[in-house]
């Protein structure tokens, strides 16, 4: 009897995914053409698209001049195009300033080697991959200043920054060789000193394995640096995209410390701590970008004629790193109250608690 009453399940076929029966115009009709209103709006947008794209073309390729002595000539020739052959005469200039033509070489590695720096982290397996960004920002400045500045250690270059850039470029070849061992699903370097460093130190062994590597292609990368000369490149010889690149990259990494600072600062319980940040952020916030710009680079170095002065450059780094920090401080303030009590503690104790 209790045999009969069990229901037995019966799955149901599966179904066919849905279908769509509209191809492209049946959709464009129901979407554009669907009314009056709405098909005259679409028309006219076709018509305003079709005269734009057509002078627009006219301009910049059918009547432009592409070669030419001289803005005059381009005149001459096209009146109504686009003279790009100025733009090619100066594109040089626009991408590199008065940087020498010989030594852009340089530059273009730098950038390439800032890309690669960071091209390593398409692979998550990769061993300490967390401290790739980390890396770039603190270590590359280094070794990209001593490509575009030039000079030979122990002369041109201090020792400070002959240091840095020996472990910016171990670094950089200690990056690409794990890499490589990953990709093939082998161990990393670090990994294959483990039972060394694990009989000098049973701590850390990774890590010590990891600064062990470094350490030694740093002192590799010294030694064949000390023996390389490049010709020095004053800053003042920097300029166009290049130079726009490294402003724009030196703002964006200081900028965020700095907001974030002002924005604990601006929470904090202890009075100087909050109102020296307020203050800081609402003169900052008050004045137009021109005016930092003309305090920067025109009047400074006339109050400051005793203090040695620093580059035009410099003074524009620090305008644009201490310009947009300031403005940071409300979204980090906001994104800060996100975060659990607990993740407060250390700035509490800094007296930059979160209220």
């Amino acid at each position: 009897m209790s045999e009969q009453k069990l229901k037995h399940f019966v799955p149901t076929p599966p179904r066919l995914p849905a279908t769509n029966e509209q191809n492209l115009l049946r959709r464009i009709q129901k979407r554009c053409f669907n009314s009056i209103g709405n098909s005259l709006l679409t028309i006219s947008v076709l018509v305003l698209i079709y005269y734009v794209a057509k002078s627009f073309l006219d301009w910049a390729v059918f009547n432009a001049v592409w070669n030419a002595a001289t803005r005059r000539e381009c005149m001459d020739i096209s009146p109504d195009g686009a003279c790009w052959a100025g733009v090619i005469d100066w594109f040089n200039g626009l991408i590199y300033g008065r940087y020498p033509d010989e030594e852009q070489w340089r530059v273009n590695s730098g950038v390439v080697m800032a890309l690669l720096w960071l091209l390593p982290l398409m692979t998550r397996r990769i061993a300490y991959r967390n401290s790739i960004l980390i890396s770039w920002i603190t270590l590359y400045p280094f070794l990209g200043a001593y490509m575009f500045l030039g000079g030979t250690f122990g002369q041109d270059v201090g020792i400070i920054h002959m240091v840095f850039t020996s472990l910016a470029a171990g670094y950089f070849i200690l990056l690409y060789l794990n890499w490589m061992l990953c990709a093939a699903g082998q161990p990393s370097l670090p990994e294959r000193l483990t039972p060394l460093t694990s009989k000098l130190l049973r701590r850390g062994q990774h890590m010590n394995g990891f600064l062990l590597v470094w350490a030694v292609l740093s002192i590799l990368c010294g030694g064949v640096l000390a023996q390389v000369h490049l010709e020095p490149v004053p800053v003042d010889r920097w300029g166009g995209l290049f130079l726009t690149l490294i402003i724009a990259s030196f703002a964006i990494t200081m900028s965020i410390p700095v907001g974030i600072l002002l924005a604990l600062g601006r929470r904090s319980k202890l009075p100087v701590i909050h109102w020296l940040s307020m203050m800081l952020i609402e003169l900052v916030r008050a004045v137009p970008l021109i005016t930092v710009l003309f305090m920067a680079v025109t009047l400074l170095p006339i109050f400051c004629q005793a203090v040695p002065s620093p580059t035009s450059c410099r003074r524009s780094c620090l305008r644009s790193a201490c310009l947009p920090g300031p403005i940071w401080p409300k979204t980090f303030a906001a994104a800060c109250r996100l975060f659990p009590t607990a993740n407060m503690k250390p700035p509490r104790h800094w007296g930059l608690a979160i209220g």
